[in-house]
């Protein structure tokens, strides 16, 4: 999903379904480029130290989204609520973004 093609909220609820709430803690960002990423936080790392490690690869997060909390999976992507919110808040950001840019 990319933020310059014109998202859609099936797309989001594609990502969000990919996951597994159960993997681990998940992390909702976007790359420089648009792209939108939900990634599986490494067991070993914090929300910070992963961060950091990606460097400029990162131009914002969204969300940490914990372990078992059922934001992430077939169960978040049915959520028509947590999807929309979620898709507009993406949108906000990544209009802030660019006009400030």
């Amino acid at each position: 999903m990319n933020l310059n093609r014109t998202p859609t909220e099936q797309q989001l609820r594609d990502l969000f379904a990919s996951c597994s709430d159960a993997a681990g803690n998940h992390l909702l960002w976007v790359n420089p480029d648009g792209d939108v990423r939900l990634t599986c936080l490494p067991e070993d790392r914090t929300t910070g130290q992963w961060f950091d490690s990606l460097g400029d690869e990162v131009l914002f997060r969204v969300e940490t989204y914990s372990r078992g909390s059922g934001y992430v999976g077939s169960r978040a992507a049915a959520d028509a609520d947590h999807i929309q919110g979620t898709l507009k808040q993406l949108l906000n950001m990544w209009q802030d973004y660019c006009e400030a840019n």
